[in-house]
């Protein structure tokens, strides 16, 4: 199960995936993803005519992206 947990202000605002890895019992985290790495990477701006969901849901997008950024770290197989 992948837990994610929130921290910093501002542009240091931000979320980190992290679980409990089944065979070694250890705790696993991925990078922070924060807004200095939203701004930039570009994610925040909008694609043509479609909003970006970073302006609407930006909890859920931090979210989503910690999560990815665990997995393809820590288990890219």
């Amino acid at each position: 199960t992948i837990k994610t947990e929130f921290s910093g202000d501002g542009d240091n605002y931000g979320c980190r995936a992290w679980c409990i890895d089944a065979e070694s019992g250890e705790r696993v985290q991925g990078p922070k993803v924060d807004w200095n790495m939203v701004k930039a990477e570009g994610w925040h701006k909008d694609k043509g005519t479609q909003r970006s969901k970073w302006a609407t849901m930006p909890d859920l997008m931090f979210v989503y992206r910690a999560a990815s950024y665990l997995i393809r770290t820590n288990y890219p197989d």
